[in-house]
């Protein structure tokens, strides 16, 4: 395998996990919040949140463009007030791997959360156990599986994330830089592709086995109540 293609597949798995350390906790926080009962009367608001899932790649990236490019009202400001500007790489890459894989994690973390009684943490308080006793045994243990479930397959749809960050890739002027493994698929000859695409079937094999593994322990835990 060439050398760029090795680079290509270190900056994916680079960009995957910095993705993943912004959007997992932060589709956590967001599933666990949708899930109360009060959130039940906002389907506008669900729907904003789930819309990335719904919008074609490249049509994200071109919104992310237009918000934060140096050429933008958004990426002016944030230049003046921070110094930083949009690149494609990570930035670019990232922000939008992250905005096309959290509403996905937190669509499958949201079944998990609405499943667990609300009443179960405040009951295992009156046993006698500590404030991370009980975050520990009535929250975390019955959903970590589903977390990691979603976290897996957010990993693997940030890795392999393409028609946004290529749509990056023809508005930003540092396209020629380094790239990812979908930007140096795009470019190379379908003759020099298949080593790295054969790479790419691996990563995205082991990381969506992995989620189906945490999804079934998750399903398989004596304390549901029921499956969705």
């Amino acid at each position: 395998m060439p050398p760029s293609s090795l680079d290509a597949l270190m900056l994916s798995g680079q960009v995957a996990l910095w993705s993943l350390l912004v959007s997992g906790p932060l589709a956590v926080v967001a599933a666990g919040w949708m899930s109360q009962r009060r959130w039940a009367d906002h389907p506008l608001l669900d729907s904003l949140i789930l819309l990335p899932v719904g919008l074609p790649p490249v049509v994200v990236g071109f919104l992310l463009w237009s918000a934060l490019s140096a050429h933008s009202a958004g990426g002016e400001l944030l230049h003046e007030w921070t110094g930083w500007t949009l690149r494609l790489i990570p930035d670019g890459a990232v922000l939008v791997a992250s905005v096309m894989v959290t509403p996905m994690m937190i669509r499958m973390l949201r079944p998990a959360f609405e499943a667990q009684c609300p009443e179960l943490l405040a009951a295992v308080r009156t046993l006698g156990a500590s404030p991370w006793q009980a975050w520990w045994s009535a929250w975390w243990r019955p959903r970590w599986p589903a977390v990691a479930s979603a976290w897996a397959l957010g990993f693997a749809a940030a890795w392999g994330e393409s028609g946004a960050t290529i749509m990056l890739a023809t508005l930003l002027p540092d396209a020629t830089h380094a790239a990812t493994v979908p930007l140096t698929l795009w470019r190379e000859s379908p003759s020099n592709a298949w080593p790295l695409a054969t790479c790419a079937v691996a990563v995205a094999m082991v990381a969506v086995g992995v989620s189906e593994w945490a999804r079934r322990q998750w399903r398989t835990q004596p304390t549901r109540a029921h499956r969705p």
